[in-house]
């Protein structure tokens, strides 16, 4: 067979690369400068996985189990119902970071709190959300009927009295409802403080103080976070005691964080100051 003669094969050279360069512009992407494609070297990982189907889901992290969002852990389930020693030990030992955390509205039996008060930084209550609009900010209870009760209680705003015959009772109420979150803290109007004072600060969430003056009044609420006002009606005007309860009830009482370690440096339980 004759070998083509040299014209006609650079003749036909010239026509496919003049082809070739007519086509070229039109399968190009956008943008993408002409001539063959740059590959990376083999073996060098690119990320694109269009190729592979079973693996395209890496593309938006679909597939990967690392890159997955992982739903949080979550801790053990508050203590509910009637909370026995027992019971409570057995989640200090087995909570992770050994705090016990209690529902608002469980309730200790006496031994449980002796428990708790020995470990007052491993026991915690959850936060209780408002569950009614009759949550009240403020508690109010008097012992008799005083010409100023009235005044007070519209003065405290969002109010509510507590329904005790005596103050014991009233006490307790006021521990329960400050505990689990209903109420912010209590006004006690009562003819002698001295009992009052003694049961209020033998109750854990209660951090009584005496209105002697507003002065006093204000520097109990920085010492201790005081939440509970006694008054004395009988031994101070109306004028006085309303402006010792508006210094009470400016705002919402912060319990210090350091009275815990003020407390046991005395050998006193949280709760008990004052008695």
């Amino acid at each position: 067979m004759s070998e083509p003669a040299p014209e006609l094969v650079e003749r036909i050279v010239r026509e496919v690369v003049a082809a070739l360069e007519r086509r070229a512009p039109e399968e190009k992407p956008p943008g993408e400068a002409p001539g063959a494609p740059i590959r990376p070297p083999v073996g060098v990982c690119t990320g694109d996985y269009s190729q592979f189907p079973e693996l395209r889901g890496r593309l938006h992290g679909r597939g990967n189990p690392d890159s997955a969002p992982r739903p949080a852990r979550e801790g053990p389930a508050p203590l509910e119902g009637i909370v026995t020693a027992s019971r409570l030990a057995d989640a200090l030992g087995s909570a992770p970071d050994g705090t016990a955390l209690l529902a608002p509205s469980a309730r200790l039996t006496p031994l449980a709190m002796d428990l708790a008060r020995e470990q007052p930084r491993r026991v915690r209550r959850a936060a209780s959300e408002p569950d009614s609009a009759a949550t009240a900010r403020w508690l109010l209870w008097a012992e008799t009927r005083f010409a100023v009760t009235e005044r007070l209680a519209a003065q405290a705003g969002d109010v509510a009295r507590v329904p005790a015959d005596e103050e014991a009772a009233a006490l307790g109420q006021a521990a329960e409802a400050i505990e689990v979150g209903r109420a912010a803290g209590a006004v006690v109007l009562v003819r002698d403080a001295a009992r009052a004072m003694m049961l209020a600060n033998r109750r854990p969430p209660l951090r009584a103080v005496l209105g002697t003056c507003p002065e006093a009044v204000g520097r109990a609420r920085s010492a201790i976070g005081a939440n509970v006002l006694i008054l004395e009606p009988p031994y101070h005007g109306a004028e006085a005691l309303e402006a010792m309860a508006e210094k009470f009830l400016a705002a919402p009482p912060e319990r210090p964080r350091d009275l815990d370690r003020a407390l046991e440096a005395v050998g006193a339980p949280p709760g008990t100051e004052g008695a």
